[in-house]
């Protein structure tokens, strides 16, 4: 006698079973080629950065110390802080700490300097071996940018995986990633954020997903609150071209808007908690003197978009690989292109680049505080596409908090 079916066997016909195991399997092939690109930009930007710190014999690869100036006296002290608060070892919890001046909270620090996610790998590996784990934090960030990057590629030109996955690489090697953000862990996080909101621009406009581009937002600014703000004024550039080059209604342009503005402002709002005091402790902390704004030689800030090229006092560091410089510059000639994005790309670049020049939009791009120091230290620009985003700087200073 045959035997009786299964549960599964009845769910469906005989004829039906096989083509549903092609989809299934149709289905895991596709996840599979959607990680090739992502991986492949993570694996090469964390490689080439670890072997640099291999060819210069610096921390934790050679003798050269790498924990020198803020990183020594500051983020690693934060981080052998946040050890000993999950370890039970702190003077104080997380609202509070003795060890800061003569006693201070403790949230809105943790916010300014530990929020990088990656941060918490400090807490995984003995107490005196934490700044390891914070040399490790460069590269992991770095590298989560660069596959962050390639999805929001993806989204905007599926192209072939491989192509997304170096455009990806250069990105998370930028300049500005490589020269002022590779000794700041925290800074570093906005590297993630830029893509990150890009996919929350595209959700937007698509119309779907408003919760997941919603937890984007705020997952930008769970981890740093000022790097998040200028990746976020960034992503409002791009939502602006990516509305002004789709051939859509204006109902829909509004549509986009709306569920763009609540995004974000949801968002931003689930941040509160860490957000409020971070801004309260900001602006009661003793400012620095804050040094006027004194634009470069135009030509002195070109040269400084071009790749190996490291300018010392209060020059731009906008530069990334050559491969994303052609790239972006072939974009213009591309006919394949329609005419009005390519126009669109290269107005919104050109003003964005502008803007780093002129007072009053340095003030706007710093979150109308004049930055203390070099105003050209955190710019940074994107690989393969035609977009920039702007310098960074903590307007007060070391920011609110003091430490042995």
């Amino acid at each position: 006698m045959a035997p009786e079916p299964t549960t599964v066997d009845a769910r469906l016909p005989a004829p039906d079973r096989p083509s549903a195991v092609r989809r299934s399997v149709s289905r895991s092939v596709r996840g599979s080629a959607r990680l090739r690109g992502p991986l492949l930009a993570f694996l090469v930007t964390v490689t080439a950065f670890c072997a640099a710190w291999v060819a210069r014999g610096t921390f934790p690869f050679g003798n050269t110390g790498r924990a020198v100036n803020d990183q020594a006296n500051q983020y690693v002290p934060f981080h052998r802080a946040l050890w000993d608060l999950v370890h039970g070892q702190a003077a104080g919890d997380l609202l509070f700490t003795w060890r800061g001046g003569f006693g201070q909270q403790f949230l809105s620090d943790y916010y300014t300097y530990l929020g990088n996610p990656f941060s918490w790998l400090a807490v995984l590996v003995p107490r005196a071996h934490v700044d390891l784990a914070v040399f490790a934090v460069t590269p992991l960030t770095m590298g989560a940018a660069a596959a962050v990057m390639t999805v929001y590629l993806g989204k905007l030109h599926a192209g072939p995986w491989w192509q997304r996955g170096v455009l990806g690489a250069t990105y998370g090697l930028c300049g500005w990633a490589l020269s002022d953000a590779s000794y700041i862990p925290m800074w570093l996080w906005g590297l993630v954020a830029l893509p990150m909101l890009g996919i929350a621009v595209e959700w937007c406009l698509e119309g779907r997903r408003w919760p997941g581009a919603t937890l984007l937002v705020a997952l930008a600014w769970f981890g740093n609150f000022y790097t998040a703000m200028m990746a976020t004024m960034a992503a409002c550039v791009l939502l602006a071209i990516r509305l002004a080059t789709r051939d859509t209604t204006g109902r829909d342009r509004l549509l986009a808007l709306w569920r763009a503005a609540t995004a974000a402002g949801t968002g931003i709002l689930l941040t509160l908690p860490l957000l409020l005091p971070s801004f309260l402790s900001s602006g009661a902390a003793q400012p620095t003197k804050a040094a006027a704004f004194d634009p470069v030689r135009i030509e002195v800030f070109f040269a400084g978009m071009l790749p190996a090229t490291h300018l010392w006092g209060g020059r731009p560091r906008l530069y990334v690989a050559s491969l994303g410089l052609i790239l972006a510059g072939s974009f213009l000639l591309n006919t394949a292109v329609a005419r009005r994005t390519r126009l669109v790309w290269a107005v919104a670049t050109a003003l964005v680049l502008a803007s780093f020049q002129f007072p009053p939009t340095q003030y706007v791009w710093h979150g109308l505080a004049v930055p203390n120091g070099n105003p050209y230290a955190r710019p940074s620009s994107s690989a393969g596409w035609w977009w920039s985003w702007p310098g960074w700087h903590w307007p007060t200073g070391r920011g609110p908090g003091t430490w042995p």
